[in-house]
Protein backbone atom coordinates (compact mmCIF):
# COMPACT_ATOMS: atom_id res chain seq x y z
CA UNK A 1 0.00 0.00 0.00
CA UNK A 2 1.28 3.38 -1.14
CA UNK A 3 -1.38 5.73 0.33
CA UNK A 4 -3.40 5.38 3.53
CA UNK A 5 -6.51 5.99 1.15
CA UNK A 6 -5.22 2.68 -0.10
CA UNK A 7 -4.53 1.03 3.12
CA UNK A 8 -7.51 2.29 4.99
CA UNK A 9 -9.74 0.60 2.06
CA UNK A 10 -7.94 -2.37 2.35
CA UNK A 11 -7.84 -3.05 6.01
CA UNK A 12 -12.12 -2.20 5.42
CA UNK A 13 -12.35 -4.91 3.48
CA UNK A 14 -10.29 -7.14 5.44
CA UNK A 15 -12.23 -6.65 8.77
CA UNK A 16 -15.27 -6.61 7.12
CA UNK A 17 -14.65 -9.80 5.31
CA UNK A 18 -13.45 -11.37 8.57
CA UNK A 19 -16.36 -10.22 10.45
CA UNK A 20 -18.70 -11.82 7.87
CA UNK A 21 -17.05 -14.81 8.45
CA UNK A 22 -17.95 -15.16 12.01
CA UNK A 23 -21.29 -13.83 11.39
CA UNK A 24 -23.43 -16.82 10.68
CA UNK A 25 -25.67 -16.98 6.95
CA UNK A 26 -24.93 -13.34 6.28
CA UNK A 27 -22.80 -14.39 3.10
CA UNK A 28 -25.55 -15.56 1.35
CA UNK A 29 -25.08 -19.53 0.50
CA UNK A 30 -22.41 -19.88 3.35
CA UNK A 31 -24.04 -20.87 6.10
CA UNK A 32 -20.92 -19.91 8.57
CA UNK A 33 -19.16 -21.14 11.19
CA UNK A 34 -18.78 -18.56 14.17
CA UNK A 35 -16.93 -20.77 16.43
CA UNK A 36 -14.61 -22.19 13.76
CA UNK A 37 -10.81 -22.48 15.41
CA UNK A 38 -9.89 -20.82 12.85
CA UNK A 39 -11.86 -17.72 13.53
CA UNK A 40 -10.58 -17.36 16.76
CA UNK A 41 -7.88 -14.99 16.35
CA UNK A 42 -10.36 -13.07 14.39
CA UNK A 43 -12.60 -12.79 17.38
CA UNK A 44 -9.77 -11.89 19.67
CA UNK A 45 -9.05 -9.17 17.48
CA UNK A 46 -12.48 -7.69 17.67
CA UNK A 47 -12.97 -8.25 21.19
CA UNK A 48 -9.39 -6.47 21.74
CA UNK A 49 -10.63 -3.18 18.88
CA UNK A 50 -14.09 -2.76 20.89
CA UNK A 51 -11.81 -2.83 24.06
CA UNK A 52 -9.62 -0.22 22.95
CA UNK A 53 -11.88 1.75 21.46
CA UNK A 54 -13.80 1.95 25.02
CA UNK A 55 -11.08 2.66 27.23
CA UNK A 56 -9.96 5.25 24.98
CA UNK A 57 -13.64 6.88 24.94
CA UNK A 58 -14.42 5.95 28.67
CA UNK A 59 -10.75 7.85 29.73
CA UNK A 60 -11.63 10.94 27.99
CA UNK A 61 -15.30 11.02 29.17
CA UNK A 62 -13.89 10.67 32.37
CA UNK A 63 -10.88 13.04 32.43
CA UNK A 64 -13.42 15.66 30.40
CA UNK A 65 -15.55 15.23 33.88
CA UNK A 66 -13.14 15.50 36.16
CA UNK A 67 -11.93 18.77 34.50
CA UNK A 68 -15.21 20.22 34.13
CA UNK A 69 -15.89 19.80 38.01
CA UNK A 70 -12.25 20.69 38.99
CA UNK A 71 -11.95 17.21 41.03
CA UNK A 72 -9.14 16.41 38.60
CA UNK A 73 -5.62 14.82 40.69
CA UNK A 74 -2.59 13.41 38.57
CA UNK A 75 -1.02 10.46 40.11
CA UNK A 76 1.94 9.36 38.49
CA UNK A 77 0.68 5.51 38.49
CA UNK A 78 -1.18 6.58 35.54
CA UNK A 79 1.87 6.61 33.63
CA UNK A 80 2.72 2.90 34.16
CA UNK A 81 0.74 1.51 31.78
CA UNK A 82 1.77 3.80 28.86
CA UNK A 83 5.28 3.04 30.27
CA UNK A 84 4.58 -0.77 29.40
CA UNK A 85 2.90 0.37 25.87
CA UNK A 86 6.26 1.91 24.71
CA UNK A 87 8.29 -0.92 26.38
CA UNK A 88 6.28 -3.72 24.50
CA UNK A 89 6.05 -1.62 21.56
CA UNK A 90 10.05 -1.09 21.40
CA UNK A 91 10.88 -5.08 22.15
CA UNK A 92 8.35 -5.92 19.28
CA UNK A 93 10.41 -3.22 17.16
CA UNK A 94 13.87 -4.76 18.52
CA UNK A 95 12.61 -8.10 17.53
CA UNK A 96 12.10 -7.50 14.07
CA UNK A 97 14.34 -9.11 10.89
CA UNK A 98 14.66 -5.82 9.10
CA UNK A 99 14.43 -3.21 10.92
CA UNK A 100 15.75 0.47 10.91
CA UNK A 101 15.86 3.67 12.96
CA UNK A 102 12.68 4.43 11.95
CA UNK A 103 10.73 1.49 13.27
CA UNK A 104 12.26 1.51 16.50
CA UNK A 105 11.69 5.41 16.83
CA UNK A 106 8.14 5.03 16.07
CA UNK A 107 7.74 2.20 18.59
CA UNK A 108 9.53 4.62 21.44
CA UNK A 109 7.67 7.50 20.57
CA UNK A 110 3.84 7.20 21.91
CA UNK A 111 2.11 9.70 19.72
CA UNK A 112 2.60 8.02 16.46
CA UNK A 113 1.69 4.39 17.59
CA UNK A 114 -1.79 6.04 19.41
CA UNK A 115 -2.45 7.91 15.93
CA UNK A 116 -2.18 4.49 14.20
CA UNK A 117 -3.80 2.95 17.14
CA UNK A 118 -6.63 5.20 16.20
CA UNK A 119 -6.82 5.05 12.50
CA UNK A 120 -7.15 1.22 12.97
CA UNK A 121 -10.12 1.70 15.42
CA UNK A 122 -11.77 3.88 12.49
CA UNK A 123 -11.19 1.05 10.27
CA UNK A 124 -12.77 -1.00 12.62
CA UNK A 125 -15.74 0.76 13.12
CA UNK A 126 -16.38 1.68 9.40
CA UNK A 127 -16.19 -2.05 8.85
CA UNK A 128 -18.59 -2.86 11.54
CA UNK A 129 -20.80 0.10 10.33
CA UNK A 130 -20.62 -1.56 6.39
CA UNK A 131 -21.56 -4.96 8.05
CA UNK A 132 -24.65 -3.35 10.11
CA UNK A 133 -26.05 -1.10 7.28
CA UNK A 134 -25.50 -4.24 4.90
CA UNK A 135 -23.90 -2.28 2.71
CA UNK A 136 -22.22 -3.54 -0.79
CA UNK A 137 -20.36 -1.78 -3.03
CA UNK A 138 -17.17 -2.65 -4.64
CA UNK A 139 -14.47 -1.92 -2.14
CA UNK A 140 -11.68 -3.45 -3.79
CA UNK A 141 -11.86 -0.57 -6.57
CA UNK A 142 -12.40 2.37 -2.92
CA UNK A 143 -8.30 0.83 -2.55
CA UNK A 144 -7.27 2.42 -6.04
CA UNK A 145 -10.13 5.05 -6.57
CA UNK A 146 -12.54 5.81 -3.07
CA UNK A 147 -14.23 8.18 -5.69
CA UNK A 148 -15.79 5.17 -8.29
CA UNK A 149 -16.77 3.39 -4.27
CA UNK A 150 -18.65 6.98 -3.02
CA UNK A 151 -19.87 8.18 -6.61
CA UNK A 152 -21.85 4.66 -7.12
CA UNK A 153 -23.45 5.40 -3.71
CA UNK A 154 -24.30 8.69 -4.75
CA UNK A 155 -26.25 8.12 -7.82
CA UNK A 156 -28.63 5.66 -6.07
CA UNK A 157 -29.60 8.10 -3.74
CA UNK A 158 -30.41 10.44 -7.06
CA UNK A 159 -32.54 7.39 -8.49
CA UNK A 160 -34.98 7.23 -5.65
CA UNK A 161 -35.33 10.65 -4.50
CA UNK A 162 -36.82 11.31 -8.21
Amino acid sequence: MTTLRAYDAQQIQRTLGSIELMWPGRRGEIQGQPLHPGLRSRWFESVGMFSALFVRIAFALLLAGALSIGAFAFSPWWLAPVAAAVLLNVRIALSMSDRTAGDVLFAALLIPAEIFTWIRMSQFVRAWSLFLSRERGDRAAAQNDPAAHAGRHRSRSRRRSR
